[in-house]
């Protein structure tokens, strides 16, 4: 075949197998004017973006997240990130004005500052049942001081278990589309956004949605993601890639004996807010816990464990986290089988868990490859072997 009839490639690889490459020329009118939109000139000064939601601490209101930006809202299994998001959504609902509540705020009330015509929220829930987020709903207008038997004029809640990834996608949009005053978008449960957590592929495609959405509409969207069992990291590369582009990470954690959560500023680019407890009193509405003083003793701070390497596991171990690595599938790519071992394996050295940790584990016999005889990369896949299943029935048992 002539390569010269077809379009030019970009680090080796043409149109049909580059995401990158350019369908239209370099230097056509068309991406010129496009460019032209993205330039930053000074002569054309920018404002700050609006604030969203603010935090009084010490005697001053911090910008905790703004218009057109994205936050996550993150923690273990059952630390009550959910309760956040939905006293966010009751403060919002709750706030009769563009300032605070209240005229001189308590020590860490939370503020929502958005004016008449971005008063509109849009919650998504993937992961409760429709009597579950209808119950979540009602505490949520009592503790805004609304009727917990009338719909709240300014929210669109929505409850999607039941679709599928994309659907969601395009059911997001949908609402956004066509409600121009939502200036306040929280999706408990972007994880369902994607079929497979590990997916870079599927990851860079919700997020161009959110980075879309967020200027588009012109809007904030906050979304709630499970850190790794193991480790604080966020799940997945679509994790990796949240706390990357979020204004500001909610790092939510148990404390005071679980009866309360610990919510953190774990990154954020503006000026970092304390910590501050958040519990469910006996009415089962969230709140601020001022009498709890041990902000700083999160439970899950136990003594750190030392670093270890993979050759440091017991067959039994071993057994375990490749079991929990591959998750029932047959086999999986090395380079989505190197971040599994790494959220799987707890205290692993991370230099452990790459080429080094898979070359172990296939010289140990755990796993299986066809690195041998597959020269494309891209098609190398490992799989467990007899060795590494044979505990499983026992571990299966509690054995």
């Amino acid at each position: 075949m002539n390569n010269t009839t077809l379009p030019p490639a970009i680090n080796g690889k043409r149109a049909g197998s580059n995401p990158y490459h350019l369908t239209v020329e370099p230097n056509s009118a068309a991406l010129i004017a496009k460019l032209e939109c993205f330039r930053i000139k000074l002569s054309e000064k920018k404002k700050p973006r609006p604030v969203v939601f603010s935090i009084n601490q010490a005697g001053m209101n911090i910008p905790i997240v703004s218009l057109g930006a994205i936050s996550v809202i993150t923690g273990k299994a059952k630390s009550r990130k959910s309760t956040l998001a939905y006293y966010l959504t009751a403060k919002a609902l709750g706030s009769t004005s563009e300032f605070c509540s209240s005229t001189l705020p308590s020590e860490d009330e939370v503020c929502f500052h958005l004016q008449a015509n971005k008063r509109g929220i849009l919650l998504i829930d993937t992961e409760q049942s429709d009597f579950e987020i209808d119950s979540a709903i009602r505490r949520t207008c009592l503790s805004a001081g609304l009727p917990d038997d009338q719909d709240p004029e300014h929210l669109l809640p929505y409850g999607l278990v039941d679709s599928s990834p994309m659907e969601r996608l395009e059911l997001t949009e949908l609402a956004l589309s066509n409600q121009p005053n939502i200036g306040l978008v929280i999706i408990d449960g972007i994880r369902d956004y994607v079929r497979d957590i590990t997916s870079s592929d599927q990851a860079d495609e919700v997020i161009s949605r959110l980075l879309k959405w967020k200027k588009r509409y012109n809007c904030h969207i906050m979304v709630v993601l499970h850190e790794n069992k193991y480790s604080d990291k966020m799940r997945g590369h679509l994790g990796t890639e949240l706390e990357a582009k979020a204004e500001t990470v909610f790092r939510v954690s148990l404390c005071n004996g679980g009866k309360s959560s610990l919510v953190e500023a774990g990154a954020t680019r503006a000026r970092p807010f304390a910590p501050f407890v958040l519990t469910v009193g006996p009415d089962n509405l969230p709140a601020i816990d001022h009498s709890y003083q041990g902000k700083d003793n999160r439970q899950s701070n136990a003594p750190k464990q030392p670093k270890r390497l993979i050759s440091d596991y017991n067959h039994l171990e071993h057994c375990q986290h490749l079991k929990n690595a591959f998750q029932g599938d047959d086999n999986i790519r090395w380079k989505e089988l190197e971040p599994r071992i790494k959220d799987t394996y707890p205290n692993i050295h991370k230099e452990s868990a790459r080429r080094d940790g898979l070359r172990y584990l296939r010289e140990a016999g755990y796993l299986a490859t066809n690195s041998g005889a597959e020269r494309n990369k891209s098609k190398i896949v490992y799989w467990l072997t007899d060795k590494a299943k044979e505990h499983h029935l026992t571990i299966d048992k509690g054995g």
